[in-house]
């Protein structure tokens, strides 16, 4: 299966498996969702269409779950 990368998103964590020279991501989608820990749960792993809205006030509010460390 040929990668594809997702135009526009921009990701700088190097150890992530999606990861991709000049900080691009080949995830097949991702998942951004507040970081407060009482709306955080076990995200990891779910699509995003399972998760409720998670409104955030300020960029420092908000995390990537779709993260998968490299092998």
């Amino acid at each position: 299966m040929e990668d594809r990368l997702i135009e526009g998103v921009r990701c700088t964590v190097s150890n992530c498996d999606y990861w991709v020279e000049q900080n691009r991501c080949k995830a097949g989608q991702i998942l951004v969702t507040h970081s407060s820990p009482m709306i955080v749960a076990d995200k990891h792993g779910m699509n995003a269409e399972q998760v409720q809205q998670t409104p955030a006030d300020e960029i420092g509010e908000t995390c990537c779950y779709t993260f998968e460390p490299e092998e």
